[in-house]
């Protein structure tokens, strides 16, 4: 056993430092400097931080960015052995959350309140990842009778997002390759057209209700609060229309309505959450939650954070979401939150998406302008604003920056390229590499354990029969005492006994001495002795000194005598009682 558990601590060391390596290869291939950068350790615990804060627990929220982690892990995705080793590390993240804070199981009548976004993606709508992460919740939610609502507002706003990208459908490009979580993108990804996004916004309730979720028809009393709020004017700088910033501030209200207006410092308290499938929310929860300093709930919720305490707190999720899916929807997320957040903002790539269209669609190819994209996506240019600006004040020069931006591209694309081949190939030797050496080890670990088998079978053997011989010995030697035993019981019973004989002796020494001393006062004669005797006992105090001692002595010292030889209970209540506290040692039986 020690043997085998030595391999494997051994085995996930080299598969850490593996790991280790490919993340400093990756860096160098992207001009990346690994001392500068967190680590892909970090990035992963980084997760521990957005459940520290439902479960109570203390987890400081880091500021490192993670964008080259993120690249990594994204790139790997699809080689199994690096992701399965990623997503190890992420389920002992997870589980080292459950052991710093053990929820209870959540048993109340909860409410999901869902927003846009997570509408958007249960539509399929965002990435494919995203989707299943909504589906998988939905699908937990009903199995565990949670009811699932949407507001009319939040179905107004869906509608709305939907209406304009359709109608801004033929002039996008750049998002479509720039931000994965973008409509546009998933439209590209499932060959959706304009008409397409239409019908989905004209049937968005049906298709909810289908999925079992329930529209709130009336929301104005929440709206009506939310209006004059300090949470509206707060989201109004943060949002991107004011109708935004409204839906935010009412769900809120919604949310507090519905726990009572109380602040819940439990998470299995809660009984109504507000599920995102957004970043955007986690930015604006310190903003605006009522979290704060004392420690409560916040209003909001990302759905893969639900998923991950909903895994760790009850037992039957565990039969609808594996290990391997719940690591998976949570690494996926993490990528994508990841690089959501260093994106540059929708309406900026818009404006630049017009500007090329204006200056450049018939100067440069489409291939560049995908490379410029790429350099977007990728965090490599990054000040798009000064970029916008070069195109309002000079269409030339726009031109060319957008065109040496394409040229780096496609020769730093290139020289990646080369380089991921060579890391691919050097990884793939050495799994060959580390597979014969793992096969040579089991085969050799048989061989140790055939030998070791049949070395411990006659050692086992040896062992039986030593074991015999010491039971029959053991069994001699108690024998023995034994006899020891039973004659130190019967001396100690006539010890036992030998008191109540000396008071019969003493007793009938006085009354034998009493009858000659009268005798000898009487000069031996009959008649005078008795004529004594009846003077005697008509004395009072003499009198009572032999009624008493007659007492004593046919009461106690007779009855006691007689119960030590005839009362059984009582003689072995005595052996109990000498076996258990006053035998020495060396008359008891000896153990193995």
């Amino acid at each position: 056993m020690f043997v085998e558990f030595e391999e494997l601590v051994k085995d996930k060391e080299d598969e850490i430092q593996k790991l280790e390596q490919l993340f400093a290869d990756f860096c160098k291939i992207n001009n990346v400097k690994l001392e500068e950068q967190s680590g892909i350790f970090e990035f992963i615990e980084s997760n521990k931080t957005t459940i520290a804060k439902y479960l109570s627990f203390k987890g400081k929220r880091r500021k490192d960015d993670f964008t080259i982690e993120a690249l990594f892990v994204d790139y790997f995705k699809n080689f199994k052995e690096v992701f399965d080793l990623i997503k190890n590390i992420y389920l002992g993240s997870i589980i080292s959350s459950y052991i710093e804070y053990q929820t209870n199981p959540i048993n109340l009548q909860i409410e999901l309140l869902f927003d846009t976004n997570f509408i958007v993606s249960l539509l399929d709508l965002k990435t494919s990842e995203s989707t299943h992460t909504c589906n998988k919740l939905v699908e937990i939610a009903k199995s565990l009778g949670y009811r699932l609502n949407v507001l009319n507002i939040t179905i107004a706003e869906t509608r709305n997002l939907l209406e304009k990208r359709a109608e801004h459908f033929d002039s996008a490009f750049l998002a479509k390759k720039i931000d994965p979580e973008d409509i546009y993108n998933a439209c590209d990804r499932r060959k959706l057209n304009k008409t397409d996004l239409q019908r989905i916004a004209d049937n968005l309730e049906d298709d909810l209700g289908e999925l079992g979720i329930t529209v709130i028809p009336h929301s104005d009393k929440y709206q009506n609060l939310a209006r004059f709020s300090d949470e509206f004017k707060k989201f109004k700088a943060i949002r991107n229309n004011d109708f935004a910033a409204l839906h935010d501030a009412t769900v809120l209200y919604y949310v507090r309505d519905k726990r009572g207006n109380k602040r819940i410092k439990d998470f299995d308290k809660v009984n109504c959450w507000f599920v995102n499938n957004s970043s955007a929310w986690q930015s604006s929860d310190s903003l605006i939650s009522t979290k704060g300093e004392n420690g409560h709930q916040p209003e909001t919720i990302r759905a893969e954070d639900f998923i991950n305490i909903l895994w760790l707190s009850n037992p039957n999720i565990k039969k609808q979401v594996g290990e391997a899916d719940l690591a998976e929807i949570g690494i996926t997320r993490m990528i994508s939150c990841t690089l959501n957040e260093t994106l540059p903002k929708s309406a900026i790539i818009r404006e630049l998406d017009d500007n090329i269209k204006k200056y450049a669609a018939e100067k440069i190819s489409d291939k560049d302008i995908v490379r410029v994209a790429t350099r977007i996506a990728n965090r490599n240019l990054k000040n798009l604003e000064e970029l916008n600006k070069i195109a309002d004040t000079n269409s030339e020069d726009f031109v060319k920056r957008l065109q040496r931006e394409a040229d780096i591209e496609r020769e730093e694309g290139e020289k990646r390229m080369k380089e991921f081949q060579e890391l691919i190939h050097r990884l793939v030797k050495k799994e060959k590499q580390l597979d014969e050496v793992r096969d040579n080890y089991k085969t050799k670990l048989h061989e140790a354990k055939t030998t070791q088998s049949t070395a411990i079978k006659t050692v086992n053997e040896n062992t039986a029969q030593l074991d015999e011989e010491k039971k029959k010995r053991l069994k001699a030697e108690n024998e023995l005492i034994k006899i020891k035993r039973d004659v130190y019981f019967v001396r100690e019973l006539s010890k036992w006994r030998r008191k109540n004989w000396i008071e019969l002796f003493i007793g009938i020494v006085i009354f034998i001495g009493g009858l000659l001393w009268m005798l000898i006062r009487s000069d031996w004669n009959m008649e005078t002795a008795k004529d004594l005797f009846s003077e005697l006992n008509k004395n009072l105090i003499i009198s009572a000194a032999l009624w008493f001692g007659g007492l004593i002595f046919s009461v106690v010292t007779l009855t006691s005598l007689v119960a030590k030889y005839r009362n059984h209970s009582n003689i072995k209540a005595f052996l109990d009682n000498l076996e258990k506290y006053k035998m020495p040692e060396e008359y008891k039986d000896k153990k193995e």
